[in-house]
């Protein structure tokens, strides 16, 4: 009988909350509820730049990376090591092609700039990300 009354009490509850979670998704609005569309404070603070939000990129000053080619010398603020690709310098990269598996696009730039334009790329690693941000 006490268990009764206990499964009871939870499913009551449970029903609560439930219809207390549907009125705020129909009339959210209505109760002065906001949906969060960006990142507000990242917006106030000015992390982001107005060419952060733009998105375009120009093709005559970016660095051309085809990635299925390790043994190419890196230069122009990247290079490979063991496989991996390093950027380490700000700018515009166009990576293109296919990385080997279990590789990984490193950027390491600290505070610098960095635009990576992925062209139709495949990466795939099965034990980390394929793409590090690092710093």
């Amino acid at each position: 009988m006490v268990k009764s009354r206990f499964t009871n009490l939870v499913c009551i509850l449970v029903t609560v909350m439930m219809i207390v979670v549907t009125v705020g998704f129909m009339f959210g609005e209505t109760l002065g509820l906001q949906t969060v569309i960006a990142d507000s404070a990242a917006v106030e603070k000015g992390i982001f730049s107005d060419r952060d939000l733009d998105g375009t990129w120009d093709e005559n000053s970016a660095v051309q990376i085809d990635i299925s080619d390790s043994s190419q010398t890196g230069g122009e603020g990247c290079y490979w090591l063991d496989g991996d690709l390093w950027i380490v310098t700000k700018g515009v990269y166009v990576l293109s092609g296919t990385l080997e598996a279990d590789h990984q696009i490193i950027v390491e730039a600290g505070s610098a700039k960095v635009q990576l334009v992925l062209d139709g790329i495949t990466v795939e690693n099965s034990t980390k990300a394929p793409i590090w941000v690092k710093k």
